[in-house]
C-alpha cells in the first residue's frame, strides 16, 4: 500500500490524471455536464498531487499560459469601467474555462500524447457514425438532431470545427506519421473521405471554411520547400472538393447560395444570416470608434450595442456579435484585439520552434483554424469550443525539460 503524501503516491495520482485526460478527450464532444465533472476531478487531483518544481517551472516559462492569463486578467480589469456588472461576471465565468490550461498541462504525460489525439478522434468518429445513421434513416433523429442537420450532441456551429480538427488528425496519420502501417493508413484514408463528406451534409459553414483552410495548410506542410507547387496543388484541391460538394450535395449548395444571396441583397436584408453578421460588425465599429483604446468594459457590449442599433438599423439588440475579434474590440478596444492575437501568436511561435513533428505541424494548424472560425462566432466564449481549445493546447504546447530554460 502506498502512503499518502509521498512521491510514489503523487506519481500515481499524476498517472491517473493523465488517463483521465485521455477520457476527457473522448467525452469532450458529447456532454457539457460530463466535461465539467471530469475537468473538475482532474483539477482536484492535480491540487492533491501537487507538482514537482520542474513541472511548475515549465508552466511558468510557457508563453501560451501567460498569454491566456493576460487575456483573462484583461477581462477582470475591464470590470472597473463596465456599467453592467451582472453581464460582466457572466462573461468572466465563461472565460474562466481558459484557466484550466495550466492545470491540464500539469496532467499531460509525453508518452500519452498519441492517446490524447486518438481518444478525441475516436469520439468524433462515433459522432460521424451517428450522424450518418440519422441521415440515412437507420435511427430516428434524437437529442437536438434533425434530418436536415443530423448532429445530435452539439449545434452545427460547434460540430463542424470539431470535425475539421479530427480530419486534420486523420491526414496527419495518413501523410506525416511514418510509424503508421499500411493498414492503418488505409483506414485513415477511408475515415478521411467519410468525415469529409459528413462535413458537407451538416450545416456549419465556419467548420466548412476551416476544412478548406486545413487542406491548404496540409498541402503547404507537405510541400514546405516548394511554395509555388503547394499553392497550385492547394488551389486545385480546394476547387475540386468545393465543386464536387456543390454539384452533388443539395444542402451545401443551398448554404453557399444563401451566402451569395445575403451578400448581394445586404442593403435590403440586413437581418439575413450573413447580413446580420455584417450589421453586428458595422454597428460594433461605431462603438469602437468612440472607445478605441480600452473599449466599454467587460459587460457593456449588450447595452452599448442596443443603443447603436436603436438609432441605426433597428434590427434588435444582441448578446453576441458572432465575431470574437469584434467582441474583444468593443469590450477592450485595441487592448482586446492585441490580447486575443497574443494567444494565437504564442501558439504559432511555440510550434515553429518545436522539434517535435506533431507539435510543429498541428501546433500551427490549431491557431490558424481558430483565427478563421472566430471571424464568424465567439468560439472562445462557448463551452464546447473553449474546452476543445484548452484540451488540445494542453498537450500540444506543453514544454518539456529540454525545452525549458534552466
Amino acid at each position: 500500500m502506498i502512503a499518502l503524501n509521498t512521491p510514489a503516491w503523487r506519481l500515481r495520482l499524476r498517472n491517473i490524471n493523465s488517463w483521465l485526460l485521455v477520457a476527457f478527450g473522448f467525452i469532450l464532444p458529447f456532454s457539457v455536464a460530463a466535461d465539467g465533472i471530469l475537468a473538475g476531478l482532474i483539477a482536484f487531483l492535480s491540487l492533491l498531487a501537487g507538482a514537482e518544481r520542474e513541472g511548475w517551472r515549465q508552466i511558468r516559462q510557457n508563453k501560451l499560459v501567460w498569454a491566456i492569463l493576460g487575456f483573462y486578467l484583461l477581462h477582470i480589469v475591464g470590470m472597473f469601467w463596465t456599467e453592467d456588472l451582472a453581464s460582466g461576471f457572466k462573461l468572466l465565468q465563461k472565460e474562466s474555462l481558459l484557466l484550466f490550461l495550466p492545470i491540464l498541462m500539469l496532467s499531460v504525460k509525453r508518452e500519452h500524447q498519441r492517446y490524447y489525439v486518438l481518444s478525441f478522434l475516436a469520439a468524433m468518429i462515433v459522432q460521424v457514425a451517428l450522424s450518418y445513421a440519422i441521415w440515412f434513416g437507420v435511427v430516428p433523429p434524437f437529442n437536438i438532431a434533425t434530418l436536415p442537420d443530423p448532429v445530435p450532441f452539439m449545434g452545427h456551429i460547434t460540430y463542424n470545427p470539431f470535425l475539421a480538427i479530427a480530419i486534420y488528425f486523420l491526414l496527419y496519420f495518413l501523410v506525416f506519421d511514418k510509424s503508421v502501417g499500411k493498414g492503418v493508413k488505409a483506414l485513415a484514408f477511408f475515415l478521411f473521405v467519410a468525415c469529409s463528406i459528413n462535413m458537407f451534409i451538416t450545416q456549419g459553414r465556419a467548420g466548412q471554411v476551416a476544412y478548406f483552410v486545413m487542406l491548404v495548410v496540409v498541402v503547404f506542410q507537405y510541400y514546405h520547400r516548394y511554395a509555388l507547387k503547394a499553392a497550385l496543388i492547394s488551389a486545385v484541391a480546394v476547387t475540386a472538393v468545393f465543386g464536387l460538394m456543390y454539384k452533388t450535395n443539395g444542402s451545401f449548395q443551398e448554404r453557399v447560395d444563401g451566402v451569395v444571396w445575403d451578400l448581394q441583397h445586404y442593403d435590403t436584408h440586413k437581418g439575413s444570416p450573413v447580413g446580420a453578421r455584417i450589421t453586428f460588425a458595422v454597428n460594433s465599429f461605431d462603438i469602437v470608434q468612440r472607445h478605441p483604446l480600452a473599449g466599454v468594459g467587460t459587460g457593456d457590449f449588450i447595452a452599448e450595442y442596443a443603443k447603436v442599433d436603436a438609432r441605426t438599423t433597428q434590427l434588435g439588440a444582441t448578446t453576441n456579435p458572432h465575431n470574437m475579434y469584434v467582441l474583444e474590440a468593443v469590450q477592450f478596444g485595441l487592448l482586446g484585439i492585441l490580447s486575443l492575437l497574443s494567444i494565437l501568436l504564442a501558439q504559432w511561435h511555440m510550434a515553429s520552434r518545436s522539434g517535435d513533428p506533431f507539435q510543429k505541424r498541428f501546433g500551427v494548424v490549431l491557431p490558424i483554424i481558430f483565427a478563421f472560425i472566430m471571424l464568424s462566432d465567439t468560439y472562445l466564449r462557448g463551452f464546447f469550443t473553449t474546452m476543445l481549445f484548452v484540451y488540445l493546447s494542453a498537450f500540444t504546447y506543453r514544454l518539456w525539460p529540454e525545452e525549458a530554460e534552466g
